[in-house]
């Protein structure tokens, strides 16, 4: 910070999103780059875990984005309810599948956001934030599912 003034929303988010792919992005590396280090399963399933950690959380803004509006929408919040539920069972599946579903919950939930009535709810700079980061996380986690 400089001058006194804080950090701007859009530069907060953009930044902690950034520190926020650092695992993905580190575990699929370590999965292709140097499976000595750990083994295969162990890489996929710290992969999955954190993917399951982000995509609940991700469902959590959504949810926030979601309650602010002054005609809230059950059907929304019980759909968006449904994501973290999914995302949490994530670690109990078999790495494939899991990681396969956690990629369909980035998808949808990234779907859902870019809706017309979603891109109203929140500020102008965070759909292209979502798709950057989400874009990252998908390749993470099929080079993951790949490696």
């Amino acid at each position: 910070m400089t001058g006194g003034a804080g950090m701007t929303p859009a530069r907060a988010a953009l930044v902690l999103g950034v520190f926020g792919l650092g695992p993905f992005i580190g575990f699929a590396a370590a999965a292709w780059l140097a499976p000595g280090i750990a083994p295969h399963a162990a890489l996929q399933q710290a992969e999955i875990l954190w993917g399951a950690i982000i995509l609940a959380f991700m469902a959590g803004a959504r949810w926030g984005f979601v309650l602010l509006q002054p005609a809230v929408s059950t059907g929304r919040l019980m759909a968006f309810g449904l994501i973290p539920a999914l995302s949490l069972a994530a670690p109990f599946l078999p790495a494939a599948f899991a990681l396969i579903l956690l990629a369909v919950g980035f998808v949808g939930l990234l779907a859902a956001e870019l809706l017309p009535t979603a891109r109203q709810e929140g500020p102008a700079w965070y759909p292209p934030l979502r798709v950057f980061l989400t874009l990252v996380v998908l390749v993470c986690l099929i080079a993951t599912a790949l490696a």
